[in-house]
């Protein structure tokens, strides 16, 4: 009589897909059963990560693929980070000369604007060089306190909300 050395199909895979005690309890039924049972067993495996990195058995298997392809991979991490760093800086610097030429200009308008009151009220104008005095003070004073009243509302409304 032939032995025949015939695997089932949970003994042929290299990786057990089952625990030894389900496998022997499933070998332990009737063929067709056995069958039945295999054929329903469903394996899902969801492996994921973050980051601008693969996970190293990923970055092992492709330099097994590639040769270098791990070093390129860093390599192309290391430059992306590198640019976002250059960007993120460049919108500081940005935001910062925008500020600067803000106040610069709102000096300047201010300067502008009390000359010209000094004048008018120099060449007897006085009630409208009071108007343009007042208009240029009250504007920059309502620039001053509406830069910083929209962040106290915005402070005051989350702390209605949480009561």
């Amino acid at each position: 009589m032939e032995q025949k050395d015939e695997k089932t199909a949970l003994q042929q895979n290299d990786k057990p897909e089952l625990p030894s005690e389900a496998t022997e309890v499933i070998e332990s039924l009737p063929e067709e059963k056995r069958r039945a049972i295999i054929n329903e067993i469903v394996r899902i495996e969801q492996s994921s990560y973050s980051g601008p990195l693969p996970p190293p058995q990923v970055l092992a298997d492709y330099e097994k693929t590639l040769k270098g392809s791990a070093d390129r991979i860093l390599k192309m991490a290391e430059r992306e980070q590198e640019a976002r760093h250059r960007i993120d800086s460049e919108i500081i610097g940005n935001a910062a000369k925008q500020h600067k030429r803000g106040q610069y200009m709102g000096c300047t308008l201010v300067i502008v604007l009390a000359s010209m009151a000094f004048t008018l009220g120099f060449l007897g104008h006085d009630w409208l060089s009071g108007m343009v005095f007042t208009g240029a003070i009250v504007s920059v004073a309502g620039i001053f306190v509406l830069n910083r009243e929209p962040k106290k509302r915005k402070k005051d409304n989350s702390d209605e909300k949480r009561d």
